[in-house]
């Protein structure tokens, strides 16, 4: 319901850029205090799930899994590629490139070396902000069909995902959708069409949260939209 509370929820250290993980419960929480709402246990509740749900839906618009890395680097292995120019489409974008290295089945590992036995693309990815999504290898090359061993011999370690940092607006928006869902779980919902009400000695204006929370639902909108630039088209 409508409060004079006094905006970021006691407690808590707002959240600044860069932004380097999705909005938490705790940010929905500040957002909906901005704007002068006092939440109930039972909206409380239902920060988290909404906060991971605006998160996980954005990794499905987009087509990016995750669109986010994660913390740390990982490995994965890939196939051997069998074109002729020795180009590797990796199964997933990759943020930050840490290593390669060749193993087939029933060998010693080697670790290649970067530009001389291979090469990552774009080769301005990380400048840019974009992930990496091929490798080209200098001088070796696997025959099609590819031989057993060869298969899964690429160990590629790095941060895999689309970026290591959430774009601002990216971010916003999903804090914006996770608060509309909380706020109108029950608040709006109690409030209906009513725009306000008032007796003899007393009023009270629903109008501006009203546009609160279409403002949240505008910025979720043009997300929406935005999705669409990051869609993974290249797999």
């Amino acid at each position: 319901m409508p409060s004079s509370g006094s905006g970021i929820a006691s407690g808590t250290t707002p959240t600044v850029p860069p932004y380097t993980s999705y909005p938490t419960g705790s940010d929905v929480a500040d957002l909906i205090a901005a704007a002068g709402i006092t939440l109930t246990p039972a909206q409380e509740a239902l920060l988290d799930g909404y906060a991971a749900a605006a998160a996980q839906t954005w990794e499905d618009m987009t087509d990016l899994h995750p669109f986010l890395a994660a913390s740390e680097d990982s490995t994965r292995r890939q196939h051997a590629p069998v074109t002729r120019s020795g180009l590797l489409l990796l199964d997933r974008p990759l943020a930050t490139l840490t290593s390669v290295a060749y193993q087939p089945l029933g060998d010693t590992s080697t670790a290649l070396v970067s530009p001389d036995e291979y090469l990552a693309a774009p080769v301005n990815a990380a400048a840019d902000g974009k992930p990496y999504w091929e490798i080209a290898f200098a001088a070796h090359r696997w025959g099609a069909p590819l031989a057993y061993g060869a298969r899964g011999s690429l160990y590629v370690a790095g941060r895999w995902g689309y970026t290591t940092v959430v774009p601002a607006n990216v971010w916003e928006g999903l804090r914006s959708q996770a608060a509309f869902r909380v706020v109108i779980a029950q608040t709006v919902g109690s409030v209906g069409a009513i725009s306000g009400w008032k007796d003899a000695d007393r009023s009270l204006d629903y109008r501006p949260l009203a546009e609160t929370v279409a403002g949240w639902q505008q910025a979720w909108g043009a997300l929406t939209q935005t999705a669409a630039t990051y869609r993974n088209v290249n797999l």
